[in-house]
């Protein structure tokens, strides 16, 4: 029988990316289900992650709103990422990073199994965020 446990956070700091000062606001939603075999052993867990993320530097703002599926498998030994963790805009203009889609690795060695849709952020693309915040 699955067992389900959520919560949320909201978090504010100040960080330095490529040496610009960056505010980070973030609020995020997570709920986490566990399920287990006849015999009370942990076969999978699923974490849905639904959060809003907004970057500013000087007069530059780039929001972020998401949300993800992670599946650990632990009968296949895989862990599954889909939907769209990252997805950053400039307000009222164009979209700077996406990353959305499915990857899956394996979860003993974390090797990558496949990769579909466009994953800037896991892949490092960060030239025209950092852009943007640099300004």
């Amino acid at each position: 029988m699955p067992s389900t446990r959520s919560g949320s956070l909201r978090q504010r700091w100040l960080v330095e990316l490529y040496a610009v000062a960056v505010t980070l606001e973030e609020s995020v939603r997570i709920r986490v289900t566990e399920f287990v075999d006849s015999e009370g052993e942990l076969r999978a867990v699923t974490i849905r992650i639904l959060g809003r993320t907004t970057w500013s530097a000087a007069d530059h703002q780039i929001e972020s709103t998401g949300g993800s599926n992670i599946a650990l498998d632990f009968l296949n030994g895989t862990e599954k990422v889909t939907g769209n963790p990252c997805n950053g805009h400039v307000p009222g203009e164009r979209i700077v990073i996406n990353d959305s889609g499915r990857i899956v690795f394996d979860l003993e060695t974390g090797d990558l199994h496949a990769v579909n849709g466009p994953h800037e952020a896991f892949f490092g693309d960060f030239d025209d965020f950092c852009g943007v915040l640099e300004g």
